[in-house]
């Protein structure tokens, strides 16, 4: 968190200028003078976020950082951020996500704090390393490695909620979360998310339940009231009732002369 790193504008910052202790951050590592697939990577993790209803610079931020000392020369962060940000097409990401570069030593101790592992190759002239989106808590905890160019939505948004410890978000967010924990699981043989069934059979038989008692609550409640109805109409008269029907028979009858 304490590593020290130049942004777009060739300003320096500290990692840990970038969480609010709230909002989960999206950690992204490439190089911006890759041959291939780094640009491939970049444009399909935009593709992957965009697609999904928490926006950059609102429920989370992105953090891209060059594994290549190099790309902090010129405007290359600068020509890559606007790239990348038309491509994703949310105005908030101008405040939420940044593109960041460094020295060797401190982009080394970010890659190592998050156990990302690459190298550089004489061969090809290329730095050989995985396509990964890191999901970091507000802490900046791992939480999460999702790896590929072909993401899932599904482990993206979960991912994301999962990192999120919700107290930023509004009260519907806030019940999306919570069910979305309840109903996935990490399965780790699999490297995804995948449907708890279990979890969702007791949440199933609880609702039901809950259901049942409710509809014979309502009915006893209407039974009950409909037998109170009868009895009050059954009862038997009052004394005030009984001197009434006695004045009106006494005032019907003829007098005698």
């Amino acid at each position: 968190m304490d590593a020290v790193l130049v942004d777009h504008e060739g300003r320096r910052v500290r990692l840990g200028d970038f969480f609010d202790g709230e909002r989960p951050v999206v950690l992204t590592l490439v190089y911006h003078q890759c041959a291939s697939f780094c640009d491939m990577a970049l444009r399909a993790f935009a593709d992957q976020l965009q697609q999904q209803p928490w926006t950059a610079g609102v429920e989370y931020d992105v953090v891209t950082l060059s594994i290549d000392p190099r790309d902090t020369q010129g405007d290359t962060l600068r020509d890559a951020r606007a790239r990348i940000l038309g491509r994703y097409g949310r105005d908030e990401a101008q405040r939420g996500w940044h593109f960041l570069g460094g020295t060797e030593q401190e982009i080394r101790r970010v890659a190592d704090a998050v156990g990302y592992r690459y190298h550089w190759d004489e061969r090809t002239q290329q730095f050989a390393h995985p396509g990964a989106m890191v999901i970091l808590q507000p802490s900046g905890a791992p939480s999460r490695y999702l790896y590929g160019l072909e993401i899932p939505f599904n482990d993206v948004r979960i991912g994301l909620a999962e990192a999120s410890e919700g107290n930023h978000l509004a009260t519907a967010e806030r019940v999306i979360r919570a069910t979305l924990l309840y109903c996935y699981r990490w399965d780790h043989s699999d490297g995804r998310y995948v449907l708890a069934a279990w979890r969702i059979m007791r949440g199933g038989g609880v609702l039901t339940v809950l259901i049942l008692g409710g509809f014979l609550f309502t009915f006893w409640r209407r039974e009950r009231r409909r037998g109170a109805s009868k009895k009050t109409s059954t009862a038997a008269p009052s004394i005030s009732d009984v001197a009434t029907t006695t004045d009106a028979s006494a005032a019907a009858r003829p007098r005698e002369s």
